[in-house]
C-alpha cells in the first residue's frame, strides 16, 4: 500500500511540474509573448551597457576598439542567438491563433521556448564575463596585436604598417596614464609576433628588412616616449626587445 502511494505521489509530482506548459492556446500566447518581451528587454539593456563600456574604453585607449568589438565572434554569437530566440517566440506568437487547434504537438514548441530562455540566461552570463575580461588593458593590447596583418609583409607592406596604428594609439595612451605593466606586455607581445613570423625563415628579403627597420623604429619610438614620461621600466624593456630583435635578425640578413 505504501509503495502504491509513493508511486502515485511521484506521478502527481511530475504532472504538477509539467502542468504550466499544458497545450492551451492562452498559455501558449502568454508564454511566447512574455518570453519575447523579456528576451528583447534583456538583450537591449545588456547590449546597450556593453556598447557604453566599449565606447568608454575606446575613448581611453583607441577609437578602433569599437570595430574590434563588433567583429568579435562572441559578440556576433550573442546578437545572433538572442535575435533567433526572440524571432522564434514572435513567429510562434503569431501562429498560435491560426494553427493551434490543428497542431496537437504545439506543446513541444512551448517547451522549446522555455529551453531557449534557460540557455539565453547562461549565454548572457558568459557574454558579460567575456566582455569584462576583454576590456582589461592587457587583453585589449593582445587583441590589437593579433589584428596586425603581419602575414601580408611579402605583398603589401603599407597595409601591414597601417595595421600597427591601433596598437600605436593604445600604447601612446597607456604612456599618458603611466600604465607600465600593460606597455611592457605590448612590447613583448610585438616581439613574440615577429619571432613567430620569422622563426622558420632562414633568410629574409628586402621587404622583410624594410619591415624590420619599421618595427625597430616603432619600438625605439615607444622607448623614447617612455623615457620622456619617466617610465624607466618600459625603457629597459624596449632596449631589451630591440637587442633581441637585432640578435635574432642579424644571422638571417647575412645569409
Amino acid at each position: 500500500m505504501n509503495i502504491k502511494q509513493s508511486k502515485s505521489c511521484k506521478s502527481v509530482g511530475v504532472m504538477d511540474i509539467l502542468s504550466f506548459i499544458t497545450a492551451d492556446s492562452n498559455n501558449a500566447l502568454y508564454l511566447f509573448s512574455t518570453t519575447a518581451q523579456t528576451l528583447g528587454a534583456l538583450f537591449g539593456i545588456v547590449f546597450s551597457l556593453t556598447l557604453v563600456a566599449v565606447q568608454l574604453a575606446s575613448q581611453t585607449y583607441s577609437p578602433r576598439l569599437i570595430t574590434l568589438f563588433l567583429r568579435d565572434k562572441w559578440t556576433r554569437f550573442f546578437i545572433g542567438f538572442y535575435l533567433f530566440a526572440i524571432l522564434y517566440n514572435v513567429i510562434l506568437l503569431n501562429e498560435v491563433p491560426k494553427r493551434f487547434e490543428n497542431f496537437p504537438d504545439f506543446i513541444w514548441f512551448m517547451l522549446g521556448s522555455i529551453v531557449l530562455s534557460i540557455i539565453s540566461a547562461f549565454v548572457m552570463y558568459r557574454y558579460i564575463i567575456y566582455v569584462l575580461d576583454l576590456l582589461k588593458p592587457e587583453n585589449i593590447v593582445k587583441r590589437l596585436i593579433k589584428d596586425i596583418k603581419i602575414e601580408k609583409v611579402d605583398n603589401d607592406l603599407k597595409e601591414v604598417k597601417v595595421s600597427f596604428l591601433p596598437i600605436e594609439d593604445t600604447i601612446k595612451r597607456l604612456i599618458e596614464i603611466e600604465d607600465e605593466y600593460t606597455i611592457a606586455v605590448a612590447i613583448n607581445d610585438i616581439k613574440k609576433l615577429i619571432f613567430e613570423r620569422y622563426k622558420n625563415i632562414e633568410k629574409i628579403n628586402s621587404n622583410d628588412i624594410e619591415f624590420l627597420n619599421f618595427v625597430i623604429g616603432f619600438i625605439y619610438k615607444i622607448g623614447v616616449l617612455c623615457l620622456d614620461k619617466g617610465l624607466y621600466r618600459c625603457v629597459i624593456e624596449s632596449v631589451e626587445v630591440l637587442c633581441d630583435l637585432i640578435v635574432f635578425f642579424i644571422p638571417r640578413v647575412r645569409r
